[in-house]
């Protein structure tokens, strides 16, 4: 198969490949932001008080579970 042929077939691949870039650098944009953001809430759900633990059913050792994982976990 020919550059010609590949050309007309999947269109410019130097545009591709530019799309096939952006999309790579958008998921670990987006991944950073969904770590940052978790980050986040671990940091706000550690500072919660007695009473909203209470209130939203969690106790201070399901927190210590959630806050000691690593970023990047789930």
């Amino acid at each position: 198969m020919t550059f010609l042929h590949l050309n007309q077939a999947h269109g410019n691949p130097a545009a591709a490949a530019t799309r096939a870039v952006g999309r790579a650098a958008l998921a670990v944009v987006t991944r950073f932001e969904t770590w940052a953001e978790r980050s986040r809430q671990r940091s706000e759900l550690a500072n919660l008080d007695a009473r909203t633990l209470h209130d939203i059913g969690i106790s201070r050792s399901d927190i210590a579970v959630e806050i000691n994982k690593p970023f990047w976990r789930n």
